[in-house]
């Protein structure tokens, strides 16, 4: 009975959306809804998605196009805008490709540590050197860093270039943000 429901649902999504003139609805050969809310799509091209219903709403579909998240911050070398604290080489890992869930950062010139945190709503908070570390990220170019341990150990760090030494990814990463390019995949 849920399936069927879902079904109408869906071929009454498509309904409404076809009122709306969508074109990518009617490259959809096929389309079923999985456990989590999203929908597997068939393209009418052989091509295999995986979309949203807004996604669909959207037209968002057949092709379906990743959109970084608007305030993706950029894999790079960061600088403290006072020259106080270690310049830092970051890479970030997106989860579904929009949210933030992880970052690492190695240390450039201050020793070989480095700094592996998991992130909420863009504070990501971990351990570097014992103790404990918040990074808020505050745009695409910038984020705030807090030692919370030493309250005076405070940067405010920019985007200054690329990376030009390797960074391992997080761990638990199987995608990371391109380097210098919010929203790029490897």
């Amino acid at each position: 009975m849920r399936l069927i429901l879902k079904s109408i649902f869906f071929i009454s999504l498509l309904t409404g959306l076809a009122a709306f003139k969508m074109q990518a609805v009617s490259d959809i050969s096929s389309a079923q809804e999985r456990e989590d809310g999203n929908y597997n799509v068939l393209c009418k091209d052989g091509k295999f998605e995986v979309v949203s219903s807004d996604d669909i709403a959207s037209n968002n579909v057949c092709p379906h196009v990743v959109k970084a998240p608007s305030n993706a911050i950029q894999n790079g070398t960061y600088e403290d805008t006072s020259g106080t604290l270690c310049t830092q080489k970051l890479v970030a890992k997106y989860r579904n490709n929009m949210t933030l869930e992880s970052i690492r950062m190695d240390f450039a010139g201050c020793s070989g540590d480095y700094l592996e945190a998991t992130c909420t709503n863009n504070v990501c908070t971990g351990i570097s050197y014992g103790q404990n570390i918040r990074v808020t990220v505050q745009d695409a170019t910038h984020y705030l860093w807090e030692n919370l341990v030493y309250t005076d150990s405070v940067g405010h760090f920019e985007r200054v270039g690329d990376l030009n030494v390797l960074v391992q990814p997080p761990i638990s990463s199987s995608h990371t943000m391109g380097a210098g390019v919010a929203g790029a995949l490897p």
